[in-house]
């Protein structure tokens, strides 16, 4: 029966981050989206205010009116709804690239999930009623008397206009945080990918032996797994062989034992704690190139007449004994009715479960003295380690034909699929997050210039009449779209801040100056492309006819 800590380890909470962390950002994403609408919404307000006061003053009711710009809004979700479709269909195409770490030719068939798809219409749905509302609800209290009058009078109020500048800036904003949380992603997973696992990934094969399954006894299968090793060390081209219960980052294989570390007082009502440990042998730290710090190395005299050891990695040993020497320092071992357990090493932390796990606490004991009947073999190679596949198997198959054999792979398949796969799948997923966010903030304040300046119209014929040139049109309607990238890009690059303090601990191995240049790295990036945006309309403001602008209507 599984621990809790096995129950925790096979769900991965890492990956449960991440899947938190993606909806997240894709829920910015939406509201990005969202403040993108509502701004387009709000700005056809005044625009179709001469038609909302015809239908009004023909004896359409204002709740008919309110719910034909909902229905409108809709209608504008629904399309949008149909290309998220085929956005999600190209994020199926990414995902079906994960390799799965199995002896059977399994491919992940992502397909278009129905309560998935019925909840993200019903979220686009949600999102153009609740952002539509008010703009629908503004419209339909037009002024009868005052837009019949003179087209002057529908010119948007000063509120309205400090609305749709709030909704660009913080459409801006958001997408700073997108772009540099995908930044921060990228150069995290990347500085931890250069780091490395902390064990040799090259010269490795594995396979799993699992004498459970044809009914060995416990010492049926010890003689079996003693004679597979020696039998495999014999091999031709095999430098080394260790058996062990577990591999990192082979996440079902990794188990859990409760311990009471001797003078650590825990909190009232808690007698244990639960920490991550394996069985190993004698050769296992040589052969996966795990340094010992301090101590000694399990030997074969470390067997059940012996007294019982066990090695620490370095994060378990400053946890509970900090400032002090753990080497000769107890603790229960729940698992063998609490019997006591002296630390005789300290191993160097590695990664265990994910590439980007924060140091965790690892425990190893000795093999021969927790006999098990489900145990790894892993053969080190003078050469090419999947060359010993086959002679592996045949040893196996040697001693006993029907022995089920499992996990065959190279330590360097399962790190590339483990780490660098998903590595490239996450930085690729938040970085067209990013970038998607980034778009929709440019067409907002595009929109806004444009239609800023498109009210103005007359305005610019005035003082293009009375003397204004070209560069002096230009520099006004810049000066709006530029303020508002300004007030987005700091008001992103605070809240980039605070992101980046919370994903953080998410990457152990950085350093602090990976935020800043995260930070700088996008900054430029998004003020550059944010006033081109404005630039555009701007320009074309400049370039007005004085005669056709005195004109407009």
């Amino acid at each position: 029966m599984k621990t809790e800590l096995q129950s925790r380890v096979a769900e991965d909470p890492p990956d449960a981050t991440l899947i938190a962390m993606l909806s997240t950002l894709a829920i910015g994403v939406l509201l990005v989206a969202c403040g993108n609408v509502a701004g387009l919404l709000t700005s056809r307000a005044p625009v179709r205010a001469r038609e909302m006061a015809l239908r009004l003053a023909i004896g359409a009711g204002r709740g008919r009116l309110v719910r034909q710009l909902i229905t409108e809004s809709l209608l504008v979700a629904l399309a949008g709804g149909a290309l998220g479709l085929g956005i999600g269909y190209a994020g199926m195409l990414l995902f079906r690239q994960i390799e799965i770490p199995s002896d059977l030719p399994i491919a992940l068939g992502f397909q278009m999930d129905r309560r998935a798809l019925l909840f993200s219409l019903a979220v686009a749905a949600a999102s153009a009623v609740i952002f539509g509302l008010v703009p629908a609800m503004q419209a339909s209290r037009t002024d009868l008397t005052a837009v019949m009058k003179a087209s002057d009078a529908v010119a948007p109020g000063r509120r309205r206009r400090w609305g749709r500048a709030i909704l660009a800036s913080g459409q801006v904003a958001v997408s700073v945080v997108l772009l540099v949380v995908a930044m921060f992603m990228y150069r995290g997973f990347r500085q931890e990918l250069i780091v490395g696992p902390g064990y040799r990934t090259d010269h490795l094969m594995m396979m799993g032996l699992d004498t459970n399954l044809i009914r060995y006894t416990e010492a049926q299968s010890q003689q079996f797994f003693q004679d597979v090793a020696e039998r495999a060390r014999a091999l031709p081209g095999v430098k080394a062989v260790t058996m062990t219960t577990s591999i990192p980052m082979l996440n079902d294989t990794i188990g859990g034992v409760a311990i009471a570390p001797e003078g650590f007082q825990f909190p009232p009502g808690k007698e244990n704690t639960e920490t991550l440990a394996s069985r190993v042998d004698e050769y296992y730290f040589d052969a996966m190139g795990i340094a010992l710090v301090a101590g000694r190395n399990f030997t074969r005299r470390d067997d059940e007449n012996a007294p019982r050891v066990a090695i620490v990695n370095q994060h378990l040993a400053e946890h509970y004994w900090p400032n002090q020497d753990p080497l000769g320092r107890r603790f229960r071992l729940k698992s063998a009715k609490d019997a006591w357990v002296e630390i005789v090493g300290v191993a160097k932390t590695s990664k265990y479960i994910f590439i980007a796990e924060p140091p965790t606490d690892f425990l190893y004991l000795p093999y021969r003295q927790n006999t098990t009947q489900a145990t790894m073999l892993v053969a080190e190679s003078t050469g090419d380690a999947a060359a010993l596949a086959a002679p592996l198997r045949e040893v196996v198959r040697g001693l006993d034909a029907s022995m089920p054999i499992f996990a065959v792979r190279t330590m360097e398949q399962l790190y590339r699929m483990r780490a660098i796969s998903v590595f490239n799948v996450l930085v690729t997923m938040v970085g067209a997050m990013g970038l998607m966010g980034l778009g929709l903030s440019i067409v907002g304040l595009y929109g806004l210039v444009a239609y800023s300046a498109t009210r103005r119209t007359r305005e610019i014929g005035i003082r293009m009449a009375i003397g204004a040139t070209a560069p002096t049109v230009l520099r006004m309607v810049l000066r709006q779209g530029v303020a508002l990238a300004v007030i987005g890009l700091a008001i992103g690059l605070a809240a980039s801040v605070g992101a980046g303090a919370l994903l953080a601990a998410a990457f152990p191995s950085g350093k602090n100056e990976r935020d800043l240049m995260a930070l700088v790295l996008v900054a430029p990036v998004v003020f550059a492309v944010t006033l081109l945006a404005t630039y555009v309309p701007a320009r074309r403001a400049s370039r007005l006819n004085p005669m056709e602008a005195l004109r407009y209507e």
